[in-house]
């Protein structure tokens, strides 16, 4: 269980960045950080393979959403520095420290969300949550699926993102067998 955890936590960090960089932030206002200062665009140098599949799928789902190879490459470094165990909550003040040093503005994160789901939060949120729940192997159904109920039920709360324990009530009522679920799809 220990993977589908780290996988279905993989899966949300996409959202995560999204998430926190459109709370209450206009898009003309630089990012502050308010977190532990532990964030780090550069994921230890010693990843074990899982921990650099984690880098690798975040990366492409920040792609696949929109973001330059080099932004999504950026965030998704920092992200893997800063939740260090992807079964870790991570703090929002660390996200925005992330977004800071890998020096993409805010305006940026509002194009990218304006681009996904006709411009809502809920409906980007929603998108960046299927796209990280297809590259670790649910169909589009499936991550349609997941990611509709887990915003029915939770909406944005970062918190519950982090909670692998709050998916998986889910995956069962969507037909998803955390098993079949791997890095790299």
């Amino acid at each position: 269980m220990r993977t589908a955890r780290h996988l279905l936590a993989t899966a949300v960090i996409a959202a995560l960045a999204l998430a926190v960089a459109g709370c209450g932030v206009d898009a003309g206002d630089a990012a502050t950080g308010t977190g532990s200062g532990t964030a780090t665009t550069a994921p230890p140098s010693d990843l074990t393979p899982q921990q650099q599949q984690m880098v690798d799928t975040i990366s492409k789902t920040y792609q696949d959403l929109g973001f330059t190879e080099e932004e999504a490459d950026c965030l998704a470094e920092g992200m893997a520095g800063t939740m260090g165990d992807p079964t870790s909550p991570a703090e929002v003040g660390d996200i925005m420290d992330v977004i800071n040093q890998c020096d993409i503005p805010i305006s940026r994160f509002m194009e990218i969300q304006d681009d996904m789901g006709g411009g809502s939060p809920d409906d980007a949120m929603k998108e960046s949550m299927k796209a990280g729940f297809e590259n670790i192997g649910m169909t589009e159904e499936q991550a349609d699926c997941v990611a509709g109920a887990f915003l029915d039920t939770y909406g944005a709360d970062i918190a519950s993102m982090q909670d692998p324990q709050k998916l998986q009530p889910l995956l069962e009522d969507c037909d998803v067998d955390p098993t079949d679920l791997r890095f790299g799809n």
